[in-house]
């Protein structure tokens, strides 16, 4: 089924607009290049990842809001530490003004994982502790940022939108997991976090750091092809006419079970990608096997399940792949295999 490419470039050129009024968007040089298909702009462009300077400035943002939030909890007992989690800590978001995880972690306790054991119980209510602390944070924010929306409806954050920030935050209120080789190393890739979700009224275990350490090393190793790929895929997902109920997180879990000889493709041959993950998805669609032994990349839990991704919703995602590849083979199959022009593939 051909797609409809000026459609989809438009979405793209959306979500990289760096000025919002003024409709300036930012593209690499394939984007004009009218040699090229629009089926073949459209796969190259989703690949690239965002410059730098503009990820950094939702760093700034961030560190906007911890600049007024560390002073004002710090005097009413509540010392905490600062950390973020999602898609722009792996360099694998697809738009300029990106949504952040911002974590505000509690430092009066922390959790511990088996096999380690509690050695000094603490005395207080980790639950009301962090309620609280969620609450100081809202109070702190609707203070400090009066042209900030601030929707605290939701069971595991206080999202902070609008204003002068000029990008949605996600505000965790959360506490530290140690576990046994963050205790033998010292190194807090290892270390995980504990979120309370108040609509559930449950606890949730998380190890953000450890899945972007996974995801930089892979990457790392395969020639910056894993990142390449799951910015590919999400974008696939966000343009498809179908709703794909498949998270970022599981959307990268499944780029980075590719076999690394699949992902270390030359980079004069992007495209060879397209054609290495079908198969890969290819084979985690007839293999029950193969589908049910996948892992997210910290090893916390398997990708699909009813709780997580099934596959029904998989194979919506790898139509929109097999839809992508057909459409660039009957418009350029040439290009499928062969090497592109150093001005398209250097970025």
């Amino acid at each position: 089924m051909k797609n409809d490419y000026n459609k989809r470039l438009n979405n793209l050129k959306q979500r990289r607009e760096t000025d919002k009024i003024l409709k300036k968007s930012f593209l690499s040089e394939s984007f004009d290049k009218t040699a090229y298909n629009e089926s073949l702009k459209y796969v190259l462009e989703a690949m690239k990842p965002i410059p730098f300077e503009y990820n950094q400035n939702t760093f700034t943002a961030c560190e906007r809001v911890q600049k007024q939030l560390e002073p004002e909890l710090n005097s009413v007992g509540f010392y905490v530490s600062f950390r973020y989690q999602g898609s722009i800590v792996t360099d694998t978001n697809i738009k300029i003004y990106s949504d952040v995880d911002q974590l505000v972690i509690i430092e009066r306790f922390y959790w511990v994982s088996p096999p380690l054991v509690v050695t000094l119980p603490y005395a207080g209510s980790p639950t009301n502790d962090v309620l609280e602390l969620r609450n100081k944070v809202k109070s702190i924010i609707e203070d400090k940022f009066r042209a900030v929306t601030v929707d605290d409806s939701k069971g595991k954050c206080t999202t902070i939108d609008g204003g002068s920030l000029n990008r949605k935050i996600d505000l965790i209120s959360c506490s530290w997991v140690n576990t046994q080789n963050y205790e033998l190393h010292n190194d807090e890739d290892y270390r995980g976090i504990k979120i309370y979700d108040k609509k559930e009224q449950t606890w949730i275990e998380n190890y953000p750091f450890m899945h972007a350490y996974f995801i930089n090393k892979k990457d790392s190793e395969c020639y910056g092809n894993l990142k390449k790929l799951i910015r590919l895929l999400k974008t696939l997902k966000v343009d498809s006419d179908n709703k794909i109920d498949i998270s970022s997180y599981d959307i990268a879990a499944l780029a980075y079970n590719m076999p690394d000889k699949e992902l270390q493709v030359d980079s004069s041959y992007p495209l060879l990608l397209l054609k290495n993950c079908e198969k890969f998805f290819n084979e985690i669609a007839n293999y029950d096997q193969t589908r049910n032994s996948l892992q997210v990349p910290n090893k916390t839990r398997k990708i699909f399940g009813t709780q997580n991704v099934t596959l029904n919703e998989f194979l919506l995602l790898f139509d929109e792949l097999k839809n992508a590849i057909q459409d660039i083979e009957e418009s350029m199959p040439s290009y499928l295999f062969g090497p592109l022009e150093k001005s398209i593939i250097n970025y």
